[in-house]
């Protein structure tokens, strides 16, 4: 019960709402005496991908033999996958402990206070290095009260343009806010505009910008059961095979390893290779049964649906039927007419959140591009019709939301 109040308490702080700024966990950090200034650190960002980017760079350096926290949002199946240390997830008891200590002040957002305690339970377990997934932009976000070794921003495309900006430019320039004088910068992103914001950042904090395709560059094929990779560093190629589905973790494995390269950390590249081999997250294009094929995929922008759109064809399917929820803030104009692109069959159903859109909503945006969509709105049943209409040979993919995936899952209450 102690764990399950604990996370009612943490959840509660969501009537808060989102506090852009550094004010906040500013106070907070320093009412804990600065833990994160006792550990070294690698700041992840970017729109898609970056779980995953920092997620490969923290088991390359725990190959390496270092003690590694990792820190991501959101999670999936269980709350404590936010805060992760040498691949575990944090015990429930000192989740407990670390939360009690921060909500005692009675100061700070949600995400604010988790972050608080991540670098609280990193400074403890003296780690040697945090990789630190940015919740939200960048230059606002309340992770960003780090000063990394390097900063790693993997894409830039449209996303939170009521709270980021209305275009590319604007948006990479939150992200780039993560660059500061005295790290590196890694990128994979190669659109001209934010390409041109990261390099003007660059250039006036004295940073070098490391590129995908320059400084490091990868070959990847594919399969439904996962990915033969080559990586190019300096001229020198790796070669390993990653757990993970689609060709886009080419792109996230080749600015982990570039990152893993540019710290201190002193990799090697077996540690490399078993760090990019040993990787595997929930909710990214994961195939959790075949014969139908079930397919679990958290997409919730235009360009995750469309990376999804792609790894489809890595599966030998008849029919492919879509089941989709989404949350009120995202493209679902957009990703409606992506999704009905590739999709034979699209179910909508509504994860049991209050920013959960309207399926009769969602049903609409379908029908103005030529899809009759079905309705049943809640999960299991969804799933379950799926399946029902479903021959073996075909494959069913869930996506939208990772709310949505957790909740196909049975983890609804984890992840409120």
């Amino acid at each position: 019960m102690a764990y399950k109040e604990t996370l009612e308490r943490l959840y509660a702080l969501k009537s808060r709402g989102i506090s852009l700024g550094l004010d906040n966990i500013t106070e907070l950090m320093l009412r804990m005496k600065n833990p994160h200034r006792n550990f070294k650190s690698i700041h992840v960002g970017g729109t898609n991908g970056k779980g995953t980017t920092a997620t490969f760079i923290a088991n390359i350096l725990r190959e390496e033999g270092w003690k590694v926290g990792l820190y991501l949002s959101p999670h999936v199946y269980n709350f404590r996958e936010r805060i992760m240390l040498n691949g575990e997830m944090i015990p429930e008891k000192k989740l407990e402990k670390l939360a009690s200590d921060v909500l005692k002040f009675n100061f700070g957002t949600f995400f604010e206070v988790l972050t608080a305690m991540a670098f609280k339970y990193f400074s403890d377990e003296k780690v040697d290095y945090a990789v630190v997934e940015v919740g939200l932009g960048g230059r606002l976000d309340a992770t960003n009260i780090i000063n990394p070794e390097v900063a790693a921003i993997t894409n830039v495309d449209m996303e939170h343009s009521d709270l980021l900006g209305k275009n590319l430019r604007a948006i990479a320039k939150e992200k780039a806010g993560i660059i500061k004088i005295g790290t590196k910068a890694i990128t994979g992103e190669n659109k001209r505009e934010p390409l041109d914001e990261f390099k003007k950042v660059c250039k006036v904090k004295k940073v070098p910008l490391y590129l995908l395709g320059e400084y490091v560059d990868y070959e990847i094929k594919g399969d439904d059961r996962g990915s033969s990779l080559k990586v190019k560093h300096m001229g020198q190629a790796l070669e390993a095979r990653l757990k993970m589905v689609g060709e886009h973790h080419g792109v996230n494995s080749a600015i982990a390893v570039g990152t893993a390269k540019l710290s201190s950390a002193n990799v090697s590249d077996e540690s490399i290779i078993k760090g990019l081999e040993k990787t595997i997250l929930p909710g990214r294009f994961e195939v959790k049964e075949r014969n139908p094929y079930l397919i679990l995929d958290g997409a919730h922008n235009p360009a995750a649906i469309d990376q999804v759109s792609r790894a489809t064809y890595l599966l030998k399917y008849d029919k492919l039927i879509c089941v989709t929820g989404m949350m009120n803030d995202k493209a679902i104009e957009r990703m409606a007419e992506q999704i009905s692109s590739f999709s034979d069959k699209v179910i909508i159903t509504q994860p049991k959140l209050e920013r959960a859109a309207d399926p009769k909503y969602i049903q609409v945006q379908f029908k103005n591009v030529g899809v009759k969509a079905e309705i049943i709105e809640d999960v299991p049943g969804a799933i379950k019709h799926a399946k029902k209409i479903a021959s073996k040979k075909d494959a069913i993919i869930v996506l939208g939301s990772f709310y949505l995936v957790a909740e196909t899952m049975g983890c609804g209450y984890d992840v409120r």
